[in-house]
């Protein structure tokens, strides 16, 4: 957060595209299929890559003395940055299998729909179409009458399909998986719905994808409550196929700068070798951003260390304490700040 050329407090917004629903072949879903699978080993390759404190960086470290704050800081930074290599490497997997999954998904329920309704011998409705507005919605039933699956379709192209549907008396609602498509392929993705009857939905994990059916973002422990408050344990995005962004603890609130109110950890990847990593960040009134603590490395080595750094629209304005990694060892600093900008030495 206190890198004024990255943002921290960038937000992903989690909603899905059901716009502009057109007639593309699904032999997209089967190509982005094997497409993804190949290119699973190149985004792992690009977390592998953030061995962030390599040899060279650690001889030099130990070269001077290092303050207990800055090692801590550096522990975290080491735990958090495997964390996220090893949630990254998760995550793709899953969207390749979420990919397969849904190619199969978006054929069989797309021909069950030119069937039209079903009734079987004893006269139970198994397969319905309803119209609802400009949309059809077909819902599928157990053989004892209870919804499993609900698909929807605009201009006779399928966008969304819930599995797993149960209806409870109390109108709260619980959804297996939920799968949003573009274009015929697959848009989100997301596991383990549940709606409650006091406005408060839960998701455990929602996988998003691009225009290109390409995996570029994941998130688990969603809570979105009535306030229109937003609760995340943590999230990933990929930029350019390579891991670019790591959070914990987020809490998004729409009146909020930057949407995100208040963020616990979040690590941000350069080229893999510059990244920024902050601890309690929160964002207050005015675009007004403070972190407790923030940690810079440039190509894979510390070089500034800061705690209590407030930003106001990006710029610093007061820092409680920074340190900067010079030739010899890291030295305590006392930055002169005028008009948003450290004027004392500073590496940039």
């Amino acid at each position: 957060m206190t890198i004024q050329s990255i943002n921290p407090f960038t937000n992903i917004k989690i909603k899905p595209n059901t716009a502009n629903i057109t007639a593309n072949s699904q032999q997209n879903i089967a190509k982005k299929v094997n497409t993804n699978n190949k290119n699973t080993a190149a985004i792992i390759g690009g977390v592998a890559a953030l061995a962030i404190l390599g040899t060279g960086a650690l001889v030099a470290i130990k070269r001077h003395k290092v303050p207990n704050e800055i090692k801590t800081a550096l522990n975290s930074l080491k735990e958090t940055n495997e964390a996220a290599n090893a949630l990254a490497q998760s995550a793709k997997k899953q969207a390749d299998e979420v990919t397969e999954y849904a190619q199969k998904l978006f054929n069989e329920v797309s021909d069950l729909f030119k069937k039209g309704d079903e009734i079987d011998d004893n006269g139970n409705t198994l397969r319905a179409i309803k119209r609802l507005g400009p949309q059809k919605i077909m819902e599928e039933y157990t053989q004892d009458g209870k919804i499993f699956r609900k698909s929807s379709f605009l201009c006779g192209k399928l966008y969304e399909v819930q599995e797993g549907v149960e209806e409870f008396s109390d109108g709260s609602v619980k959804i297996a998986k939920r799968v949003y498509f573009t274009n015929d392929q697959i848009g989100n993705y997301e596991e383990g719905i549940e709606k409650f009857s006091n406005g408060v939905t839960k998701t455990a994990k929602e996988i998003l994808f691009d225009d290109l059916g390409e995996f570029y973002s994941y998130a688990e422990g969603k809570e979105e409550l009535p306030n229109e408050v937003t609760k995340t344990a943590r999230s990933l995005s990929l930029y350019d196929g390579k891991l670019s962004c790591y959070k914990e603890g987020i809490e998004t609130k729409p009146e909020a700068p930057w949407e995100i109110a208040k963020m616990a950890k979040c690590l941000i990847i350069c080229d893999c070798k510059h990244l920024s990593y902050d601890e309690n960040c929160q964002a207050i009134a005015d675009s007004t951003l403070k972190a407790t603590k923030s940690l810079l490395v440039k190509d894979r080595k510390p070089v500034l260390y800061q705690e209590g750094a407030e930003l106001i629209n990006g710029k610093v304005q007061s820092v409680a304490k920074e340190y900067q990694m010079t030739e010899d060892g890291w030295k305590k600093t006392n930055p002169d700040l005028k008009d948003g900008e450290l004027k004392g030495k500073r590496v940039t």
